[in-house]
């Protein structure tokens, strides 16, 4: 399971992220996302656990965790549904509908 961690202090490291969540489970993958502008990092980082519930289990416990006198945003990343060409999804009641029959 894909892991977002926010609000990241900037020296924390990829080093960091994995000891921070290797008490938890296994950590396959830890980095510190680095911002493709400034080339600095950008207070966020991604943690791949291949055990989905060792990583609920780190997100529950880190979630709101102090580190480095940050308080860090903890959260599953989720991928969005794929749409089909036409097909429009309503992220408020999470359902989908296509064109219905009517051409542009």
């Amino acid at each position: 399971m894909k892991i977002y961690i926010g609000n990241l202090s900037p020296e924390i490291t990829d080093a960091d992220l994995r000891k921070l969540f290797a008490p938890h489970g296994r950590v396959e993958s830890a980095r510190v996302l680095p911002d493709s502008v400034v080339g600095n990092d950008r207070g966020s980082g991604l943690v791949f656990m291949p055990s989905r519930s060792a990583a609920l289990e780190a997100t529950a416990a880190l979630h709101g965790h102090k580190l480095k006198g940050q308080i860090l945003e903890v959260m599953e990343v989720r991928i969005p549904p794929k749409r089909l060409p036409g097909q429009i999804y309503n992220h408020t009641k999470g359902t989908r509908r296509g064109n219905q029959g009517k051409t542009n």
